[in-house]
């Protein structure tokens, strides 16, 4: 089998092409009329749209961040350390063109990863929900863009090393990977699946207002 982190290196080397179809207007479920009709009236020049995402890799972390990495994960820190000591963190799905796109998916360099999780975890202690998933004693590392929605690793207990998407605006929590090597290998094998997963893309908005939502992912050629 080929090494996870060369294989997500090779995968965000090059950009996706999200091939994207106009999003169905939101209806009211007892009379199927538009929610919002105006922008429902709008009609695209074009029958797809064609967005294209690029990956950005960090830098390597520094010892300092690296021990810390160790300390705060423990026994599940050995999958961390490997893609850490290369690359302090990623952004994936990264989209420049449209403004209001909805798109991208942030590793956190190891020295925010307290401040996300102290943020994660002020949410979980509001709801007063029973925290079926142990995500008090887990560890915020990654995060949507523009939500409150976080990738959490659960350091212990019986869903140790395991991977969740927290999302803090419905305060809702699934299971995402069963750990860091599986998900950087379903980013590379399915991105448009784990972007929907994630909620790392929900769509782009064009110049005319239109919404648009990716249905298929192609890998392009690396310049």
């Amino acid at each position: 089998m080929s090494d996870f982190i060369e294989e997500f290196e090779t995968f965000a080397a090059c950009p996706l092409d999200l091939l994207c179809e106009p999003t169905p207007p939101l209806l009211y479920p007892d009379s199927n009329c538009p929610v919002f009709p105006l922008l429902a009236r709008r009609q695209p020049k074009e029958g797809r749209l064609v967005a294209t995402v690029r990956h950005r890799l960090a830098a390597p972390a520094p010892a300092s961040e690296l021990k810390l990495l160790k300390y705060v994960l423990g026994a599940q820190s050995r999958s961390f350390l490997r893609l850490y000591s290369k690359h302090n963190g990623f952004l994936l799905f990264r989209n420049d063109k449209y403004k209001h796109s909805w798109a991208g998916l942030e590793a956190l360099p190891i020295r925010r990863w307290r401040g996300a999780t102290e943020k994660m975890k002020r949410f979980i202690e509001l709801s007063e929900s029973d925290d079926r998933f142990g995500l008090l004693f887990g560890v915020a590392f990654a995060r949507v863009p523009r939500t409150d929605d976080f990738l959490v690793v659960t350091p212990t207990g019986p869903r140790a090393g395991q991977i969740f998407l927290f999302e803090g605006d419905g305060l809702t929590v699934s299971k995402i990977a069963s750990g860091l090597e599986d998900l950087l290998r379903r980013a590379s094998k399915n991105p448009l699946r784990l972007m929907q997963q994630t909620g790392a893309c929900m769509g782009f908005w064009d110049e005319q207002g239109i919404d648009w939502t990716p249905i298929r992912a192609v890998r392009k050629q690396c310049a």
